[in-house]
């Protein structure tokens, strides 16, 4: 038995009427591909595959009611105190040497910065204030 010769016309018009466009299928939501999947996997009596996504979003859930259970903070919150903590053992054991080299650093580098630096920074300014007035 020969397969049925058709034209082109015919052939788009099947391809329509099965539900896809000239060789390309229509693009599905994301809902429908879930429930084919679902749909498939009932059928032929396998479990369900999620997507990575799902099982991202599942594996945070389990380790945050896993959390909750033992009484242990959340991660994003632990780390937030964990800086703080550390900036305020920074500020308690600063080496005093290395704040007033650093102080000295700074006042020497006023005292001999370069005139032609100054005249860029005076020149910034006043474009700054230009633009900012323009800009009123």
């Amino acid at each position: 038995m020969e397969p049925k010769k058709m034209k082109v016309a015919e052939l788009r018009e099947e391809l329509k009427r099965r539900g896809l466009d000239a060789g390309r299928r229509a693009a599905a939501s994301a809902e429908d591909i879930e429930a084919k999947k679902k749909s498939r996997a009932e059928r032929f009596g396998i479990p369900v595959v999620t997507t990575d996504a799902k099982k991202a979003e599942d594996e945070k859930a389990k380790k945050r009611k896993r959390a909750e259970r033992f009484g242990v903070e959340d991660a994003g919150a632990k780390k937030e105190a964990d800086e703080a903590k550390k900036k305020a053992r920074e500020e308690r054991f600063k080496d005093p040497v290395v704040a007033a080299e650093e102080a000295k650093r700074a006042a020497r580098l006023e005292r001999f910065k370069d005139p032609a630096v100054k005249a860029h920074e005076a020149k910034l300014k006043e474009r700054a204030d230009r633009f900012a007035a323009a800009a009123n």
